[in-house]
């Protein structure tokens, strides 16, 4: 759903190893990520969990441009909902993130020197 769900009151993290930043949004939508950038001072990450799947609803373009994610880890599996969705592939692409998909490349290993 687009708002108004449980989804919406997931946790965030922002893991940071050195220079390196991974944020994982869990399920939040658009609305809440801009919550989340109101509330919190994010750096520039090098990473990013994208959110719910990447749902049409989440990883919106304000995220995207505050955080100017590097990579992009979508973890989807064969479902009707049809994660992740074009719109959101669209996003990433358009704010310069390299996508890594589960559903396309199995797991995905990020590893931190």
């Amino acid at each position: 759903m687009g708002t108004g769900s449980d989804n919406d009151s997931g946790l965030a993290l922002l893991c940071t190893a050195g220079e390196f930043d991974l944020l994982i949004t869990g399920d939040m939508d658009t609305r809440t990520e801009k919550k989340l950038l109101a509330a919190y001072p994010l750096p520039d990450i090098e990473a990013l969990i994208v959110g719910h799947h990447g749902s049409k609803y989440s990883t919106g373009e304000e995220l995207l441009a505050a955080l100017s994610p590097e990579i992009g880890v979508v973890s989807a599996g064969r479902n009707s909902y049809g994660h992740p969705s074009d719109e959101a592939l669209r996003r990433l692409a358009k704010a310069g993130a390299a996508v890594y998909r589960t559903d396309r490349q199995g797991n995905i290993h990020i590893s931190v020197k």
